[in-house]
């Protein structure tokens, strides 16, 4: 089996069903709505943080530092003691992570659209040679 067979499986039904015009049309069409799915996935993980935080990521991220450095308590947590605020904080650190898998993501419709003519290559093998 080549590399190509299980693209071909997933990209066929588009192509029989007549959803797609071609193979470049439905690699795209999968790709924005991947990408669209992860903006939302992220987008709203980072506004359930700052909702929580009331904060962006960059004063967490401070008053992490400053909750590590000086004991100085992150506002949000304030009803916590201190390392059990830096166990949540621990833990919250996911809120920088998907920041900044936003940020990666949010830059990926701009780029498809870009290289959309790449992508409209013919495959070299498809379904239907």
């Amino acid at each position: 089996m080549s590399a190509i067979d299980p693209i071909n499986k997933i990209i066929a039904p588009f192509l029989v069903h007549g959803l797609c015009r071609d193979e470049a049309e439905v690699l795209q069409m999968l790709a924005q709505d991947y990408v669209q799915r992860q903006i939302k996935r992220y987008a709203d993980r980072v506004e359930s943080f700052r909702a929580f935080y009331q904060t962006a990521v960059e004063q967490f991220a401070q008053q992490v530092a400053a909750l590590c450095r000086d004991s100085e308590p992150i506002p949000a947590l304030g009803h916590l003691d201190v390392p059990e605020q830096i166990m949540q904080a621990e833990d919250d650190l996911g809120f920088a992570t998907c920041f900044h898998g936003l940020k990666r993501f949010s830059k990926l419709p701009r780029k498809l659209r870009r290289f959309k003519s790449l992508i409209a290559m013919p495959l070299t093998r498809t379904i239907f040679s």
